[in-house]
C-alpha cells in the first residue's frame, strides 16, 4: 500500500501543478457547449464486497480526476466522458491472503505465516491500482446534477498485505506483483449538488476485476465526491 500512496500523490502533486480549468466553456454555440477540465473532483467510496472466499471488514476506494470531457447539446443535458486515478483496497479480520505460483491472489492459512504462536488485532487483504473512465449521461437543473453511465476500468499494481501482532511486537507481510485483470467495467449513478455529490457504482462479478483462479470478487461502491 505505501507505494501506492506514493504513487497516489505524486501523480496528485504533478496534476495540481498544471490544472488550471477554465471558468468558461472552451467552445459555445446554438450546437452545443464543450467544456475541458483537469484535476476537477476527488471522493472517497465504501466497497460493500461479496465473495464466497471470505468476507471482508472493511474495504473501499479513493479516486481523484485527472482529466474531464463535457458535451452539452441542451441547456439541462448533456455527456461527460473522465479520466480518474483509484486505490482500491479490500481488508479482512478472518481471512489471510497471498500469492501461488502464479501471482494469483489466494486465501491461505495464517499457520503458514506464524506456528505456534498467538496473534493479536491479525488483518489480511489485497489492493490494486485502477484508472478509471467514466461516460456518463448528466442532467443539470440549476445546481442539481443528476448522472448515470458506465464505467470502464484499467487495473495494475496489485498485492496482498498482512499485519498482526505477537506480544509487543507488530509484524506486516506484502508480496507484490499480484495479479489482476487488466480491464473490467461497472455501472455507475452520480447525484450532486453545487459541487458536492453522492455515487453509486456495481461491479458485478462477471466484469472480473480478479482472473480465473483467484478469489471471487464483485462488489457495490457508495461514496462521496468533492469538487473543486
Amino acid at each position: 500500500m505505501k507505494r501506492f500512496l506514493i504513487s497516489a500523490l505524486t501523480a496528485l502533486v504533478a496534476v495540481t501543478a498544471f490544472a488550471a480549468p477554465p471558468d468558461e466553456p472552451l467552445y459555445s454555440s446554438e450546437n452545443g457547449t464543450f467544456t475541458f477540465d483537469l484535476f476537477s473532483h476527488l471522493g472517497y467510496g465504501y466497497h460493500a464486497v461479496k465473495s464466497d472466499a471470505f468476507k471482508a471488514s472493511h474495504s473501499g476506494e479513493f479516486f481523484f480526476n485527472i482529466v474531464k470531457f463535457g458535451l452539452y447539446p441542451t441547456e439541462h443535458l448533456g455527456f461527460e466522458l473522465g479520466g480518474d486515478f483509484e486505490v482500491n483496497f479490500v481488508r479482512s479480520k478472518k481471512t489471510f491472503f497471498g500469492l501461488d505460483s502464479k501471482n494469483l491472489i489466494q486465501v491461505v492459512d495464517f499457520n503458514t505465516f506464524e506456528i505456534g504462536k498467538t496473534l493479536e488485532k491479525p488483518r489480511g487483504g489485497f489492493s490494486f491500482l485502477t484508472a478509471n473512465f467514466p461516460l456518463m449521461v448528466k442532467g443539470i437543473f440549476n445546481s442539481v446534477e443528476v448522472g448515470v453511465g458506465a464505467e470502464a476500468s484499467l487495473n495494475f499494481l496489485g498485492e496482498t498485505n498482512l499485519r498482526y501482532e505477537v506480544g509487543n511486537t507488530r509484524t506486516q507481510k506484502q508480496q507484490s506483483d499480484a495479479q489482476v485483470n487488466l480491464f473490467s467495467y461497472g455501472l455507475i449513478a452520480t447525484l450532486s449538488y453545487d459541487g458536492l455529490g453522492l455515487y453509486f457504482k456495481y461491479y458485478p462479478k462477471g466484469s472480473k476485476v480478479l482472473p480465473d483462479g483467484s478469489v471471487d470478487l464483485n462488489y457495490v461502491t457508495v461514496g462521496a465526491a468533492f469538487d473543486f
